[in-house]
């Protein structure tokens, strides 16, 4: 039996009948379960949480303004807990609503 990942009284999952224990052993234990990382914000908690990653989560994402009107790498910051991109202020589900415009400004429009 492997050994915890915390020990019991500290923050994060220590039981192992907790899910997101058992989300972050398998983690730990398979390379494959984890989450790729897309892009890195070191403001962002979710980005310094490498917890988020181990257990499978949905991570930030690459803005597609920022990243269109680059050098063809992922570029921007669009929080795995928001919509909107930190640096522009892209709103992805308002372009997912659109169906994906290649027009990056179309219903970007702030209301």
């Amino acid at each position: 039996m492997s050994q915890p990942l915390r020990p019991p009284g500290t923050l994060g999952p220590s039981d192992p009948g907790d899910p997101s224990y058992w989300l972050l052993e398998q983690g730990r234990n398979d390379p494959s379960k984890r989450s790729k990382p897309e892009v890195y914000d070191a403001t962002c908690y979710i980005c310094r949480d490498h917890e988020f990653e181990l257990m499978g989560l949905p991570l930030c994402k690459a803005c597609p303004r920022c990243s269109a009107s680059a050098d063809g790498e992922k570029h921007g910051h669009v929080p795995a807990d928001d919509e909107e991109c930190s640096i522009c202020g892209f709103n992805l589900h308002v372009w997912y609503d659109e169906g994906q415009p290649a027009d990056l400004n179309r219903g970007q429009e702030k209301k």
